[in-house]
C-alpha cells in the first residue's frame, strides 16, 4: 500500500511540473526552433476544446504542403455535408408495375448518391435482380435522376446509359431513351442497394491513410455539392468559411495528399478539429477514424510506452520534406486539446522531424492531464472504445 501511495504520488509530482501554461508554450517554442528544423517551415496551432481558445501558436496562418493532412479535412467535410449516419446507395423506380407479360409500360427511374464504392458490376446487378422478376420490356424511357457512382460527371445521364445497357444484355427490351429529369412524384421501388456506411468509409481512410478512397470521396463531394470544373473545389473552403473559418490561401486540388499543389494552414486545421467536437455523433466518427498513439494506424509504433500512449488522436501527412500531426488529446475520455503541426523543408531526416513531432504531442498530453488533476473541465465526451486496426501500410 505504502508502495502504490509512493507511485500515485510520483505521478502526481511528475505531471503537476507541467502545469503551468507559461511553461508549456515556452517548452513548445523549444521543440520548435530545434536546432534540426534550421532552415525549415513550421508552424503550429494548440487550442483548447471545446473553448477554441489558442494555447500556442507559431506561423499558425502560413500555408503549408499538408500531405495526408488534407484527408482530415475530406472526411470532416463529408461528415458536415452528409451527417454520420449517412449511407450510400442506389434505387430503381418504376412508374406503374409491370403487367402479367413483364411489360412495364412507363418509365424506370434509377438514382443514387454517388456512391464511392459502387460495385463494378452494379448494373448488371440490378439487371440480373429485375429480369428475375421476370421483366421483359419496358415501353417508356431509362431515367437518371441523380449520379450513382463518385465517377459520375452529370445528374443522372451516365446511369440510365448503363442501366439501358445492361437490362439490353440481359434480353430486355427497352423502347425509350435514356435521359435525364427530376424524380416523379409518384413511383414504385423495385430495387435498392445499400454500400458501406460514411463512418466506415471515413474509418479506413483515415485510419489507413487510403490514398485512392480519399480521393474517390472527394470526388463524390465534388459531384453532389461541387463543380467537376473546378479544380481547386472551392465548395470545400464555402462550406467552412460559412462556419465561421479563416479559409484564405487554403488550396485543395485532390483528396489524398500525394500533391505538393494542396495548401492548408495550422490555424485553420486546429479549428477544423474544434468544430467537429460540438456534435457528439460526429465527434464520435471522426475519433474513431483516426490513428491512436502507440495503438494503430499510422501511429501505431509511435509514442508507445509513454503518457500519450491512447491519449493522442491523430492524422499523419508524409511526403518527400514534408511532416505533419494533426489531431485531438483525449483525458480520461474527454477531449481537451486540438493541434496541428505542419513541417515543410526540412533537411533533417524524417525520424528526427517526427521525434520532435512526438515530443510536441506528449508536451501536450502531459499539460492536459496536469489541467484534469487540477481543475477538471466538461471537454466533450468520447463515446466509443477504440477499436484496434489492422496496422497501416505507411
Amino acid at each position: 500500500m505504502v508502495e502504490l501511495t509512493l507511485i500515485v504520488w510520483l505521478g502526481a509530482q511528475f505531471i503537476a511540473n507541467a502545469d503551468s501554461l507559461h511553461a508549456l508554450q515556452d517548452d513548445l517554442a523549444g521543440w520548435m526552433a530545434h536546432p534540426a528544423l534550421q532552415g525549415a517551415d513550421v508552424g503550429i496551432q494548440v487550442l483548447s476544446v471545446p473553448e477554441g481558445t489558442s494555447l500556442y501558436s507559431l506561423n499558425h496562418h502560413q500555408l503549408f504542403i499538408p500531405a495526408s493532412t488534407v484527408k482530415l479535412v475530406v472526411t470532416a467535410s463529408a461528415l458536415e455535408l452528409l451527417g454520420a449516419d449517412f449511407v450510400y446507395h442506389t434505387m430503381v423506380w418504376l412508374q406503374e408495375p409491370p403487367d402479367d407479360q413483364g411489360t412495364v409500360a412507363g418509365d424506370m427511374i434509377i438514382g443514387g448518391t454517388a456512391d464511392p464504392e459502387a460495385p463494378q458490376d452494379l448494373y448488371d446487378t440490378i439487371a440480373k435482380e429485375l429480369t428475375a422478376h421476370r421483366l421483359h420490356q419496358i415501353m417508356g424511357n431509362i431515367v437518371g435522376v441523380a449520379p450513382v457512382r463518385a465517377s459520375d460527371k452529370d445528374s443522372g445521364l451516365t446511369a440510365a446509359q448503363a442501366l439501358k445497357a445492361a437490362l439490353q444484355r440481359r434480353g430486355v427490351a427497352v423502347h425509350g431513351q435514356a435521359l435525364a429529369q427530376s424524380l416523379p412524384l409518384s413511383t414504385l421501388l423495385v430495387y435498392r442497394h445499400q454500400s458501406s456506411p460514411l463512418s466506415t468509409y471515413i474509418r479506413l481512410i483515415n485510419k489507413h491513410s487510403d490514398n485512392e478512397r480519399a480521393q474517390r470521396l472527394l470526388t463524390s463531394l465534388t459531384t453532389s455539392f461541387g463543380d467537376s470544373a473546378d479544380r481547386e473545389h472551392s465548395f470545400l473552403n464555402d462550406l467552412w468559411q460559412q462556419r465561421g473559418s479563416y479559409v484564405h490561401g487554403l488550396r485543395i486540388v485532390e483528396g489524398s495528399g500525394l500533391s505538393a499543389a494542396n495548401r492548408l494552414s495550422p490555424a485553420f486545421v486546429a479549428d477544423l478539429l474544434v468544430q467537429m467536437t460540438s456534435r457528439p455523433q460526429v465527434l464520435a466518427v471522426l475519433l474513431d477514424s483516426l490513428p491512436v498513439a502507440g495503438g494503430d494506424g499510422t501511429l501505431r509504433h509511435r509514442l508507445r510506452g509513454t503518457l500519450a500512449q491512447g491519449r493522442l488522436y491523430a492524422k499523419t501527412g508524409t511526403l518527400h520534406r514534408v511532416s505533419c500531426l494533426s489531431g485531438y488529446v483525449v483525458v480520461s475520455e474527454k477531449v481537451k486539446m486540438a493541434f496541428s503541426v505542419m513541417m515543410n523543408n526540412y533537411t533533417c531526416s524524417l525520424s528526427k522531424a517526427r521525434r520532435i513531432q512526438d515530443e510536441v504531442a506528449l508536451r501536450l498530453v502531459e499539460y492536459a492531464l496536469s489541467q484534469h488533476l487540477h481543475s477538471p473541465s466538461p471537454g466533450p465526451m468520447v463515446s466509443f472504445h477504440p477499436r484496434l486496426a489492422t496496422p497501416a501500410s505507411r
